[in-house]
């Protein structure tokens, strides 16, 4: 194995596959471009930034599940949309939407060689009030499927958060799902 590629536990590969795109540039200038616009005569105002991160071949995932299993390193190709939104209601309500989606993304296994299939979608909203009330969701999915041994690794976060006008977290869900080598239909 490469000395630049790390085993990762499941959900670090996770944060590492999205932490990756943080410094990757932008596909064009045109896809990040921010747009505000005043959504009617209500007063709301809405802001919403789209960008494109390229995969060029210098970043890498592998998956390292609670059981011991693991992928190989797979090194990414491709893109990843992101579209964030943040929108001020005439109530004053504060409210957040992001998702992401990938364009063309694939990996290839330093060992075997094989291309993987990636997906990585993630979605979520967030909402707070004057007051302080509010919360959130997030859905996130990552995954590798191996194109020829259908081998797949990959994690699911699903979160819920909801706070009282006091401030406390009165709701607190959190859920993760593994992949772990399956090995599915072609």
């Amino acid at each position: 194995m490469p000395p630049f590629v790390r085993r990762l536990p499941l959900a670090a590969a996770a944060a590492l596959l999205l932490g990756a795109c943080a410094d990757l540039p932008t596909a064009s200038p045109a896809a990040g471009a921010p747009r505000l616009d005043v959504a009617g005569d209500n007063g709301a105002l809405r802001y919403t930034y789209d960008e494109l991160y390229e995969f060029t071949g210098d970043s890498y995932v592998q998956f390292t599940c609670f059981d011991g299993t693991e992928s190989e390193p797979v090194q990414l190709f491709g893109q990843i949309f992101e579209r964030y939104t943040f929108m001020r209601t005439p109530s004053g309500q504060l409210q957040y939407v992001s998702s992401t989606m990938p364009v063309g993304l694939y990996g290839v296994g330093l060992e075997s060689g094989q291309e993987y299939r990636v997906v990585e979608r993630e979605q979520s909203s967030v909402h707070y009030d004057e007051d302080g009330k509010g919360g959130g969701s997030l859905h996130e999915t990552i995954s590798l499927r191996a194109r020829d041994t259908h081998e797949t690794f990959g994690i699911t976060y699903l979160v819920r958060w909801k706070f009282a006008e006091s401030g406390d977290m009165i709701v607190n869900r959190w859920k993760e799902l593994e992949t772990c080598g399956e090995r599915g239909q072609p």
